[in-house]
């Protein structure tokens, strides 16, 4: 970027070259630092600082202890177990930067909280999703980046650029790196999983079947039936995310059944809530979008990385959706 300079003499102006990358600043939320300090160590540029306490009523207090003022601000976030108070602690932050007068503040939140919230579906309950949308744009957000958002629709509930990225193309690298895709199956847990399903299928070239899932309750799922050929097969069940894991293992339990060798599962997300634990498991697969996962097979801090340099310098982010990072 080029821009005028008049010293001594303002009639006669001269130029100088300002590395747009100079001109951003990264910050984090307290839900997930180590990813934070990955992404940070990637750009060879400090985190910002910024004090995050609480009051000793429960209230969050946040103080922005830098410069921001025409600065282009990037906010990690990733709201998992203390997802309320991670969300106000974020909108906190995003309302502090722009009163402080930040050029762009994108916010970076690798699992978008209550995206499986993204319609009615009982006559009076909110629309969750939605609402955390109109919040992170009343807050001052500029622009959002997020991960395998479970309802892909969710980016119409924004008027600001959202960019759904995708952890695909990391997990399908480290599964070919230690899996025999010569005899998968990739599995569906249920049909709202298919096209994600089909994707590690073509990714991976394996043929698919898909699991007939019935939810009864909240941690509760009913299989009804298994839909492909399994026999002798190693299978990979693929999934978005995993809180109390009924699904996957009623899954497995049924690829187990079907006659499959090993069973693997590949998570974008998760566990948001527990480990998964179930002998019929031979491994499993899944990135650090969130603090919760204790040993992740890959990070998605390179992406971001990425992506925070792509668009300080104003290029386009179709790479990363094709793996070029």
């Amino acid at each position: 970027m080029v821009l005028p300079f008049g010293g001594s003499n303002p009639s006669t102006p001269k130029f100088f070259y300002m590395n747009p990358l100079d001109n951003i600043l990264f910050f984090s939320g307290s839900s997930h630092l180590k990813l934070a300090k990955e992404i940070a160590d990637l750009l060879k540029k400090p985190l910002g600082e910024i004090l995050l306490e609480r009051f000793p009523d429960g209230e969050t207090r946040v103080e922005v202890k830098q410069n921001v003022r025409g600065k282009n601000v990037f906010v990690l976030q990733s709201p998992v177990k203390e997802v309320d108070h991670y969300i106000m602690e974020l909108l906190l932050i995003i309302d502090a930067l722009k009163r402080a007068s930040a050029d762009k503040i994108t916010v970076l939140m690798p699992y978008f909280a209550y995206g499986r919230q993204d319609k009615k579906t009982t006559a009076r309950e909110p629309v969750s999703a939605r609402l955390i949308a109109n919040l992170l744009e009343t807050a001052g957000a500029t622009h959002v980046v997020t991960f395998d958002l479970h309802a892909p629709q969710v980016q119409g509930f924004f008027n600001i650029p959202v960019d759904n990225l995708e952890t695909r193309p990391l997990l399908v690298e480290k599964i070919k790196s230690q899996v025999d895709v010569k005899n998968l199956v990739v599995v569906s847990p249920d049909v709202g999983r298919n096209t994600l399903a089909r994707l590690f299928a073509h990714d991976l070239k394996a043929s698919m079947a898909v699991v007939d899932k019935r939810r009864v309750g909240v941690k509760d799922v009913k299989i009804e039936a298994l839909m492909g050929e399994v026999q002798e097969k190693d299978v990979l069940i693929v999934d978005d995310m995993m809180s109390t894991g009924s699904t996957l293992k009623a899954a497995s339990k049924l690829c187990r059944e079907g006659g499959a060798k090993k069973i693997y599962v590949a998570l974008c997300h998760g566990p948001l809530i527990q480990e998964l634990r179930d002998d019929a498991i031979d491994k499993i697969f899944t990135t650090n979008t969130t603090a919760a996962v204790k040993d992740p097979s890959v990070s998605v801090a390179p992406i971001y990385a990425s992506a925070i340099k792509k668009m300080a310098v104003g290029d386009s982010l179709l790479p990363l959706y094709q793996g070029k990072f």
